[in-house]
């Protein structure tokens, strides 16, 4: 959880809609972003 009270991440990660989930690997990589309606099941599938 965090603020952004510029929107300087909105920016950055194109967020159209929240809740915004990003995924990023335990090297640190980004891996994939959930926008809007963020379904379970995807998000487990990309784990």
């Amino acid at each position: 959880m965090g603020r952004d009270p510029n929107y300087i991440l909105g920016t950055f990660y194109s967020i159209k809609s929240f809740p915004a989930l990003f995924l990023y690997n335990k090297k640190g990589k980004f891996v994939k972003t959930f926008d809007r309606h963020l379904p379970v099941q995807e998000i487990a599938e990309a784990l």
